[in-house]
C-alpha cells in the first residue's frame, strides 16, 4: 500500500494505475485527472457534492453507488486556500462556534472519568 500526502486533485501519474483510490475531500465531480488513473476496474471512493455530500463509488468515470451521507472538508485546487474569510456572515459565524466548541473539548479529559481506578 502506498500513502502520498501531497496535494491530491492531480493524483499520482508516475505510479498509475492504481485499482483504487480514497479521496478524503469532497468534490462536486470526480476530478478526471484521478479517474484517468485508474486500472481498468478500479474503484475511486470520495465524498461528493457540496453542501449536501454523500461518500460514492466512481468506477469507469460514473457514480456507481451512493454509500449515504457524509460531511467532508471540499477540495482545494491550485489557487485556493482553505484560510481565506468566508463572506457568507451566518456561515462564517457558524465555522467559529464549531471552532470554539472543538476547542473546549479536551478530549479524554473529562470530569467524570475516574482514570485512577
Amino acid at each position: 500500500m502506498f500513502v502520498d500526502k501531497r496535494n491530491g486533485s492531480d493524483g499520482l501519474p508516475e505510479y498509475a494505475p492504481y485499482d483504487a483510490i480514497l479521496l478524503e475531500a469532497a468534490a462536486v465531480s470526480p476530478p478526471r485527472a484521478l479517474v484517468d488513473q485508474l486500472a481498468e476496474g478500479g474503484r475511486l471512493v470520495m465524498p461528493l457534492g457540496t453542501r449536501e455530500q454523500t461518500l460514492s463509488i466512481v468506477e469507469d468515470g460514473d457514480v456507481a453507488t451512493r454509500l449515504g451521507t457524509v460531511a467532508f472538508r471540499p477540495m482545494l485546487v491550485e489557487g485556493e486556500s482553505a484560510d481565506t474569510i468566508e463572506r457568507n456572515r451566518t456561515r462564517r459565524e457558524d465555522q467559529e462556534r464549531a471552532r470554539k466548541q472543538a476547542e473546549s473539548r479536551a478530549g479524554w479529559e473529562q470530569d467524570w472519568i475516574d482514570w485512577d481506578r
